[in-house]
């Protein structure tokens, strides 16, 4: 391969490396503030689920209090209502036995997120979450950062993660291409030293040392003062 040659996939090789840098800044910014989110998201749904908490209470409240004032028991109403013979009663009584359900998985998971720390209560969203509660959060999501111990964990960890996978797709890039994966700051290739032996070889050609005579040397038949022997101005 020529000097040329080499010279090109250098400048190649230097303009990827610099392309991935920039990339993996950029991508491991945007990861920061992903991961951001995640304790950002976990805080609102725990409000949006205290919520939902009460309009579920308050649903069986009133259901509790409508079978009192007719002498029956939740389960002997919740059974008339999914035995009756018209469609729009045994819905009522499938919904209300629905939103019992949903009650006591959201309080427990309410009161373990009240009582968890940090980071476990990212843990817990993931480990029951409530789809309807959550849907409702993330269309009225409200993207911030948390200056709290998990908000600057997770924005390292996202940052990180992001960052990692660009520079493991940049070597991948470079097995691929056969780039050396040496940074600019280590030797540079074979052909910047031969480039710079044809520069001094210039330098000292155009100084004298091939044909030409430098300006301190002197003929040796010449005596000191640069006049010759036989001159005009000697016979004189």
């Amino acid at each position: 391969m020529g000097a040329g040659r080499r010279a090109q996939t250098y400048e190649l090789e230097t303009g990827v490396r610099r392309l991935f840098r920039i990339m993996a800044l950029a991508f491991g910014l945007l990861g920061g503030f992903m991961g951001a989110q995640a304790p950002e998201f976990a805080q609102q749904y725990r409000q949006r689920l205290g919520g939902r908490v009460d309009e579920l209470q308050r649903s069986v409240n009133g259901f509790e209090q409508e079978a009192k004032k007719n002498n029956k028991t939740i389960p002997q109403a919740l059974t008339i209502l999914e035995e009756a013979q018209d469609p729009i009663v045994r819905h009522r009584g499938v919904t209300m036995r629905n939103d019992m359900e949903r009650l006591r998985i959201s309080t427990q998971q309410l009161r373990e997120m009240n009582e968890a720390g940090p980071f476990a209560r990212i843990v817990l969203l993931l480990h029951g979450i409530d789809a309807p509660t959550a849907s409702s959060t993330l269309s009225a999501f409200e993207p911030a950062i948390p200056v709290t111990s998990e908000g600057l964990a997770t924005t390292g960890i996202g940052f990180g993660l992001f960052y990692w996978l660009i520079w493991f797709f940049q070597r991948m890039v470079s097995r691929l291409f056969g780039f050396s994966g040496r940074s600019n700051s280590g030797p540079k290739p074979s052909y910047a030293n031969a480039q710079q032996r044809k520069d001094r070889l210039r330098a000292a050609t155009s100084g004298g040392k091939f044909g030409q005579m430098r300006p301190d040397a002197q003929s040796p038949a010449s005596p000191p003062g640069g006049i010759a022997p036989g001159s005009s101005l000697l016979r004189k």
